[in-house]
């Protein structure tokens, strides 16, 4: 009996390891180790600030006559904003009309009796002296002609400046004065800011300040706008720092014609470094596994015999980063390799893989 049992034994044992049932691969997704100059991005906080807003006022002291805005009202370059009592200056304007206008009749009687005594003289009826009186008399009047002209457009001048206008498009931000007020010119009685374009300021740390190039790719996103991102545009890097934080000013234009940036907007800066020509080897950000000691591994693909594709772990040092793509430093990874992103989760050195179709070259 035994016998009969030893024999059976022998018997399985000796089945065809086909019969085993086989192992289930992993589905993966995979990506290709490359290598090229590497783009550095840096991030910066930094705050929105109006480019223009200026402390209005009027350029000559008086009483407020009309009013023509209020505080959140927007308006557009050389509108009216704010007139002062103009009736004496009126007046004023309209006598220098009028002594113009007597001096001009004036002027046309002397070159009268100037042309008539110049065509007695030729008959003979009329002196020299009379003649160069005359003459002279035409200069004097025409001379006084050019003395009310001056006046009054000196008169004409003042009472426009009765009127405050904007210098500039924008919106009203304050507003300091009320009808029946009376208003000195060296006081602000409005407040304007321009929106069409926001200037964004940051601080650049000393190491990026030989880094950064005039045309650099800028890309601005805001706490209070996080459904949209804005590209943006150097406007200059002060050549002064700051001792303190060994920082310099960074002054960045974004065009804002719908006004939905304001100032005082808390904004989040990704700066275009120059990249180096030097080419840097690059593996995506979700390939990356970090294990519980702090290291950082990928796994590389090896392919086997009739498709057959196995992973090994592949230890990683990283350094700086591009969008999703990360800087190799240290590693035994080439060019070209193959490298699991997604579905590396749970893998184990010599585990066998099955790449998604819709990968796979």
């Amino acid at each position: 009996m035994k016998r009969y049992t030893l024999l059976f034994w022998l018997f399985l044992v000796s089945l065809p390891a086909s019969a085993e049932k086989p192992k289930k691969l992993s589905l993966v997704t995979t990506e290709q180790v490359i290598s090229k100059p590497l783009q550095e991005v840096l991030p910066l906080s930094g705050t929105t600030e109006a480019l223009r807003e200026s402390g209005l006022s009027p350029r000559i002291d008086g009483l407020v006559a009309k009013l023509h805005v209020q505080e959140g009202d927007w308006i557009t370059a050389g509108q009216p904003l704010l007139e002062l009592d103009s009736a004496i200056a009126k007046t004023q304007v309209a006598s220098a009309q009028a002594r113009l206008e007597e001096a001009q009749t004036r002027y046309k009687e002397a070159q009268r009796q100037r042309k008539e005594f110049q065509t007695l003289r030729k008959q003979l009826h009329a002196t020299s002296n009379t003649v160069e009186s005359a003459i002279a008399d035409e200069n004097a009047a025409k001379a006084t002609v050019a003395a009310q002209r001056a006046d009054l457009q000196r008169l004409q001048v003042l009472f426009s400046r009765h009127t405050l206008k904007a210098p500039f498009s924008g919106l009203i931000a304050e507003k300091h004065t009320e009808v029946g007020q009376w208003v000195k010119a060296d006081s602000p009685v409005l407040k304007l800011v321009a929106l069409d374009t926001i200037r964004v300021r940051a601080s650049l740390p000393q190491r990026y300040y030989q880094h950064l190039a005039q045309n650099a790719g800028i890309r601005i996103s805001f706490d209070a706008l996080p459904e949209k991102s804005y590209r943006g545009k150097l406007s200059s890097l002060m050549s002064v720092g700051n001792q303190s934080t060994r920082s310099f000013p960074l002054f960045i234009n974004i065009d804002n014609p719908k006004r939905t940036i304001a100032p005082g907007m808390s904004a989040q800066v990704f700066v275009e470094l120059r990249s180096n020509t030097a080419k840097a080897l690059l593996v995506p950000r979700d390939a990356v596994v970090l294990r519980a000691d702090g290291s950082r591994l990928v796994w590389r693909v090896i392919e086997g015999k009739e498709g057959q594709h196995t992973v090994q772990a592949v230890k990683v040092l990283l350094g700086r980063a591009e969008q999703e793509l990360l800087e190799v430093l240290d590693s035994s990874l080439q060019e070209g390799d193959r490298i699991v992103m997604l579905g590396n989760e749970s893998l184990r050195p010599g585990q066998g893989i099955r790449i998604n179709q819709a990968n796979k070259e």
